[in-house]
């Protein structure tokens, strides 16, 4: 069983990390026929058990992380840009 912590406030810079949690065989067994927990493969392939909750925080992270280097390749890209037209008219 794994849970989803990530510090609040919820933002790119706080930490998150999926942690181990100990259970009993009752608990796991009364949470998986509950629906309370489900079978969750991580991006190395890992297959663990968590409830759809924290699989939903993990998104949450994963899109503002993808949100963030987006805004960082963009303004590289825009410095690129403008560098190579100061090059441009200075050459001229």
């Amino acid at each position: 069983m794994t849970r989803y912590t990530w510090a609040t406030p919820h933002t790119v810079k706080t930490k998150a990390a999926w942690t181990h949690i100990t259970c009993s065989l009752d608990e796991a067994v009364r949470w998986i026929l509950q629906g309370r927990v489900r079978a969750h493969t991580g991006p190395d392939g890992t297959v663990w058990l968590t409830a759809p909750s924290y699989v939903q925080l993990a998104v949450v992270r994963a899109r503002l992380e993808a949100d963030a280097e987006a805004v960082m390749q963009e303004a590289a890209a825009e410095q690129r840009r403008q560098a190579a037209e100061q090059r441009a008219a200075a050459a001229e």
